[in-house]
């Protein structure tokens, strides 16, 4: 009787979409229409993923970029500082320098991951209404 309740469809689709697993308990009569509903709800969990890893991913490579910022001010109070050797100015030019490309890096990641995440929330949007068209 357990079975036959945690078997429907709805169950499938809800234990999809949370990401859960499936571990093959469902008889052959019921597992047809578990299964589906199942990958339909999987899908619509990969897909909200992905909109939400490319947000992650973007967030921290801002987080990354206000570090190498505070960085270079630091490194340029250095620069003009009275104690500052020569030499040690040359090195903390170096320094800015690669941090400078680092960030330019970053902004560009950053650039790809925005045009990513706008591509995954499409393709969200649009599961999500076939979704619902389905009766899920």
């Amino acid at each position: 009787q357990g079975l036959v309740e945690y078997c429907q469809p709805g169950r499938g689709f809800s234990i999809g979409q949370s990401g859960g697993r499936y571990n093959g308990v469902c008889s052959a009569e019921l597992e047809h229409g578990f299964i589906e509903a199942y990958n339909v709800g999987h899908q619509l969990y990969n897909l909200r993923a992905n909109v939400s890893n490319a947000s992650s991913r973007k967030n921290y490579k801002e987080a990354r970029i206000n570090d190498i910022e505070k960085e270079i001010r630091n490194k340029e109070a250095l620069l003009i500082s009275a104690e500052t050797t020569t030499e040690d100015r040359i090195l903390l030019l170096a320094d800015i320098k690669d941090l400078s490309e680092k960030t330019g890096e970053l902004e560009k990641e950053i650039r790809l991951l925005i045009a990513d995440r706008a591509r995954y929330e499409t393709e969200l949007r649009n599961y999500q209404e076939s979704v619902a068209l389905a009766g899920y």
